[in-house]
């Protein structure tokens, strides 16, 4: 059973009701920061060890880094095709969270990939190519990993705004896409990777899906989430607060299936046709 919930949405934080500005953003992130702390003290409670399944992007890179801080040891766990842009981008990361000690890269061959991919399609009966192709990296950390908790950044693109289609969104329809997204989420999304967990053996904890984050994250106001052009804005603030290295805190949404060159694959090899 993995150790992520949903939740209900929280209150606002003190003089919540202000105009937007600096100080709400503040706010806001500051009771983010101590949530996304307490959270991944409860996955890593009573933990031998831990490995987080790692791209490099700001989400993994501050589950890693909360993680570390604890006295639970750390691994990262990062797979990609040749020349894929998240082995050279987790590396980077790595190094600037000074974990690049306990950072594993696996670089896979396509025959590697495809019998992951066939695997996982046929434990998730109806799951689509786009499905396969994000789901798949993941489930290959799962069968890498030598610790039995597996961490990851998993909610943070619904609950905070990562996708990209959020910004040529108005007020209205941003904020009924992000509830949307996010109910759809926790009522059924993470299935399918704790489905896939705990085939390999593994306990699979998203500290953004802890319940407390999950319902201060439904709080949020949208426009704090995506802000300027600006995707996942209040996470990056917070991660900023809790001590993530600038150059990370900004760093760009990437999603798994591209980063891993997982998805290009499968296409070429018209996987599921």
């Amino acid at each position: 059973m993995g150790r992520t919930a949903g939740g209900e949405a929280a209150g606002v934080p003190a003089g919540g009701g202000a105009a937007p500005g600096n100080g709400e953003m503040a706010g806001w992130a500051g009771r983010l920061a101590q949530e996304l702390s307490g959270a991944v003290r409860r996955s890593l409670a009573g933990a031998g060890g831990a490995a987080v399944s790692f791209s490099g992007g700001v989400d993994s890179s501050l589950i890693a880094h909360l993680a570390a801080r604890s006295a639970v040891p750390v691994r990262l766990y990062t797979v990609g095709l040749p020349g894929a842009p998240d082995l050279g981008a987790s590396e980077r990361s790595a190094a600037a969270l000074g974990l690049a000690g306990r950072h594993s890269v696996f670089v896979l061959g396509s025959g590697e990939v495809l019998e992951a991919a066939g695997r996982v399609r046929a434990l998730l009966p109806g799951a689509t190519l786009l499905e396969v192709s994000f789901l798949a990296p993941s489930f290959i950390v799962f069968e890498r990993a030598r610790e039995r908790l597996v961490l990851s950044g998993d909610g943070a693109d619904e609950l905070f705004g990562g996708y990209h289609r959020y910004l040529s969104m108005g007020p209205d329809r941003l904020a009924a896409s992000l509830e949307r997204d996010a109910r759809e989420l926790l009522a059924s999304g993470f299935g399918r990777n704790l489905s896939l967990a705990a085939h390999a053996g593994k306990e699979l904890s998203a500290p953004c899906l802890d319940p407390e984050v999950a319902g201060l994250a439904r709080a949020i106001p949208p426009h704090l989430k995506v802000s300027g052009g600006e995707r996942k804005a209040v996470l990056r603030r917070a991660a900023a607060l809790l001590g993530l290295p600038p150059e990370l805190c900004a760093l760009p949404k990437r999603a798994a299936q591209y980063g891993t060159g997982i998805h290009g694959l499968l296409t070429k090899k018209r996987f599921l046709l």
